[in-house]
């Protein structure tokens, strides 16, 4: 008597009856992690399928289909960031987590609109010829009332909306006419690194972008690093390649 429907693209929803217990909720998402251990053959290959579930109960969660499916949202998303593959029962902490994750969101759209950003440049020195060698553009915001913050404080949120692209896009800018005004000003050729986040990364506009910003601030590519993590990279090999012999 249970159902099984499909909300749309990937995500599913289970409703099961007269449930007796919350731990039956447990045992019958367990239940499906198992079956989905098993590898599914396409043709020649073996699929492995994985699912995050968030699990509720009426009426203790909710008492109308909308506030019950919202919540089950916020248990399913708090499960994939507990690693994937994993279950997770709501709980009113997850609600309060939301909209604080939301204020701290429109916080950073204002604070791209009003330039609450700065960069600090980590110096990499040469011991032979004790000089500066290159050095590393890093993120602060500061926050009108919490002061300084560390990337650790917001970066995440800025690759889950997107923003990052923006911001990263900034970053490069600022970052390359800030040494334009060095070499400018008669400092020796150093090189400047910048991190990349996989939302760039994967951004088609990334390549025109780096080169308009070379263009007008008339750095010699030779003088910028890209700085990539390797676990980035590896999530697509085949398309991050592509964009490797691009850049």
């Amino acid at each position: 008597g249970d159902i099984v429907s499909r909300l749309g693209g990937d995500e599913f929803c289970i409703l099961i009856r007269e449930i007796r217990n919350q731990s039956d909720g447990s045992i019958i998402a367990n239940n499906v992690l198992n079956v989905l251990k098993n590898p599914l053959r396409l043709e020649t290959t073996e699929v492995i399928v994985s699912a995050s579930i968030g699990i509720v109960s009426a009426p203790d969660d909710g008492r109308n289909t909308e506030e019950l499916l919202q919540k089950a949202d916020l248990a399913m998303y708090r499960a994939k960031a507990l690693g994937r593959n994993k279950y997770q029962l709501f709980n009113n902490s997850m609600t309060e987590h939301a909209v604080a994750q939301l204020e701290l969101e429109n916080e950073l759209r204002q604070a791209l609109i009003n330039r609450e950003f700065i960069l600090f440049f980590q110096p990499q020195v040469d011991f032979k010829t004790n000089t500066i060698c290159s050095v590393e553009a890093l993120v602060r915001w500061q926050h009108p009332v919490r002061g300084l913050l560390a990337p650790g404080q917001f970066i995440a949120q800025l690759e889950e909306t997107g923003l990052i692209v923006p911001l990263g896009e900034w970053v490069l800018v600022e970052a390359c006419e800030a040494l334009r005004r060095w070499l400018d000003a008669g400092m020796h050729p150093i090189k400047m690194s910048v991190n990349l986040s996989s939302r760039q990364f994967q951004d088609p506009k990334l390549f025109p972008m780096i080169e308009q910003t070379l263009s007008l601030t008339q750095i010699p590519a030779k003088l910028l690093e890209l700085e990539v993590t390797e676990s980035m990279v590896i999530q697509d090999i085949e398309s991050n390649n592509r964009a490797l012999h691009q850049l």
